[in-house]
């Protein structure tokens, strides 16, 4: 049995996502069909490549990874297919690839579309490809030389200083910045720090639970990365960070 998930800028409300997942089942009838999200920001891939690289590490090996996004943003987009850490990626080539992985994978394929765009047949497209998965079948196609790529932005680190961004708002208006609990243990050495943005000045939290109700926080979340909080509040809002917004670490 297959297990294919799906993240995408279709939303909830339209046809578009049910009618690629009973495409889907029409050609895998099996198959286990997971939803990573549906509610990426429309045609951003930034927020997309942060939604997909931190979920799909966590699937069981020779899952088959569909990333629908951006399908109509660009005239004549490509569709890659690539076998990477033991799974499956279908992805277009918008810039996604380079974000979601540290080192670009070996032999990306670029799909055949046999003259339809994108936008159009993706339904079809993305169930062949699948049951070709499912069935241990080669997927044609050539093997590109380049693909569209963008650098996601790292934070700037000195001796007694780092300077990092808001890269992502979730859910509950949390501001994720580009800071690695790695990168602060490295340089902080034991020393005292002050975390500064939006003239307010804090120190790390373990958990939510460590500030009262509607005091704001910083901590170094699940996936590693310093986050800005309200105890249940809306931080992004209230604090007005948004993504780039600056965050500075200072070192004594």
């Amino acid at each position: 049995m297959s297990i294919i998930t799906l993240t995408s800028d279709f939303g909830w409300r339209d046809h578009y996502l049910s009618s690629l997942k009973g495409k889907l089942l029409c050609q895998i009838p099996n198959t286990t069909i997971i939803d990573i999200s549906h509610e990426v920001m429309p045609q951003n891939v930034i927020d997309a490549s942060f939604i997909f690289k931190n979920a799909y590490a966590n699937f069981p090996e020779q899952t088959i990874h569909i990333v629908a996004v951006d399908l109509a943003g660009t005239s004549n987009i490509k569709l890659l297919y690539c076998h990477h850490e033991n799974m499956h990626f279908i992805i277009p080539d918008n810039g996604i690839i380079s974000l979601v992985f540290e080192e670009l994978p070996k032999n990306i394929i670029e799909i055949d579309l046999l003259g339809f765009p994108l936008y159009i047949s993706y339904k079809e497209i993305f169930a062949y490809l699948c049951e070709k998965i499912s069935n241990h079948e080669p997927i044609e196609g050539k093997l590109v030389q380049s693909i569209k790529s963008f650098t996601m932005l790292r934070p700037m680190t000195y001796p007694d200083m780092i300077k990092g961004s808001v890269i992502y708002i979730d859910h509950f208006d949390n501001a994720i910045t580009n800071i690695k609990k790695n990168e602060f243990d490295a340089i902080r050495k034991e020393r005292s720090y002050e975390i500064q943005f939006s003239k307010n000045i804090l120190q790390l939290s373990e958990t939510y639970s460590n500030v009262p109700e509607g005091e704001k926080l910083c901590l170094f979340n699940s996936i590693g990365l310093l986050e800005i909080a309200i105890n249940k509040g809306n931080a992004s809002s209230l604090l007005n960070l948004k993504g780039g917004s600056t965050i500075q670490i200072f070192f004594k």
